[in-house]
């Protein structure tokens, strides 16, 4: 079973995080997420199967597996 995650860049770009002493937009955020379940393998937790950032559109995919 496969989940789906399908997020506009730009609207990603435009939304605004705040940390204490920090401000970043959600596509960073969403970049760490990637890196974070690159790294990350647990049977409780999705494993990242594919990530699609075609620079020619507006649209960034994550794919999840389900064990």
């Amino acid at each position: 079973v496969r989940a789906l995650k399908i997020m506009k860049k730009s609207f990603l770009k435009k939304k605004r995080t705040f940390k204490p002493g920090e401000v970043r937009n959600a596509l960073q955020d969403v970049l760490n997420e990637v890196e974070v379940m690159k790294k990350v393998h647990h049977p409780n937790i999705l494993n990242l199967y594919e990530v699609i950032d075609d620079k020619s559109s507006d649209l960034f995919i994550m794919g999840n597996l389900f064990n």
